[in-house]
């Protein structure tokens, strides 16, 4: 909810761009002059559509980096280090499992059992979409 997409299209003569909804949406489009136009004279606007961009590149940049992690395992790990807060070691996830094994290019299955491994390994603590990071005594 919320997204958009086919922003590069504002700075495009021609640009093709699919989308899917995956479950039943109500789509707004704008024309690209207002947008253009609304960005120009309102700064705030600006600076907002900005950060929204800059966020989604910085995903788009780590999901790229995760892929490019061979081992399942390495890869969900990796990607909890990711979804963890800053001086926190709780995440409590909005989306389910199956969600994210998609958004890591994994099966469900890969997804299920590495997470159950890695918590039989001590690495983790899990109680339903909750995971706890747990750090080694030092």
């Amino acid at each position: 909810a919320g997204e958009s997409f086919a922003l590069s299209a504002l700075f495009s003569e021609i640009y093709l761009c699919n989308a899917i909804a995956e479950i039943p949406s109500r789509v707004i489009s704008y024309p690209k002059s207002e947008i253009l136009t609304a960005l120009q004279t309102q700064p705030d606007l600006a600076i907002s559509f900005l950060q929204n961009s800059c966020h989604k590149n910085h995903s788009l940049k780590t999901r790229l980096e995760l892929y490019s992690i061979n081992s399942a395992r390495d890869r969900i790990l990796q990607y909890l280090l990711t979804q963890v807060a800053s001086g926190e070691n709780n995440i409590n996830f909005d989306r389910t499992y199956k969600d994210i094994a998609s958004e890591l290019g994994l099966s469900p299955e890969t997804l299920y059992r590495n997470i159950a491994e890695l918590e039989k390994e001590g690495i983790i603590h899990r109680t339903g979409r909750r995971i706890e990071l747990i750090t080694p005594e030092t």
